[in-house]
């Protein structure tokens, strides 16, 4: 048998009554900011934005692919059937990180080329952003911006040190 000790301490009442208003307080703010987060954020709300695991956006985009042909001009390519997620967050090619990565978008350029049956000229990505409207499938303020245009026969380094073959043109 172990002694008791011989003071026991206790935290006071009133301490508790401060933590409980601190949680309740916290978890008011995050509920006021999650709100928010689709319209306008003052400052003090930048904190309150914390995105554990999903992500309220204002906006939307989408990375359109294409492939140019000799003989057809551009054609739109399906980027999912060439690359499939293998996870639910979606494709990696989606994140804005890996948009904003220019060696990664021409690692994407080169690997499309050689994934294709027919082989193209080139191929270009880019991304079409909009702003959602609250409660509709509504797309306002819709615009593109280019991401690369990746000649099919240039080689790229990969982050390994090997290299993508550039696809032989027919």
């Amino acid at each position: 048998m172990t002694p008791e000790p011989a003071n026991d301490v206790r935290t006071p009442s009133w301490v508790h009554a401060l933590q409980l208003a601190f949680l309740v307080a916290l978890a008011a703010y995050f509920l006021v900011v999650f709100q928010m987060s689709l319209t306008y954020v003052p400052k003090w709300a930048i904190p309150g934005l914390w995105q554990m695991f999903t992500l309220r956006d204002p906006g939307g985009s989408e990375v359109i692919a294409e492939a140019r042909y000799r003989d057809r001009g551009w054609v739109r390519i399906e980027l999912g059937e060439l690359f499939p997620s293998r996870w639910g967050s979606g494709y990696r090619f989606s994140r804005s990180s890996f948009k904003k990565n220019r060696g990664r978008m021409q690692v994407l350029a080169a690997s499309t080329c050689v994934r294709l049956d027919e082989t193209p000229l080139q191929v270009r990505f880019i991304e079409h952003r909009w702003t959602k409207v609250l409660g509709t499938l509504e797309r306002k303020d819709p615009y593109e911006r280019p991401l690369i245009v990746h000649r099919c026969s240039r080689e790229v380094k990969l982050p390994n040190g090997t290299t993508l073959p550039g696809a032989v043109q027919p």
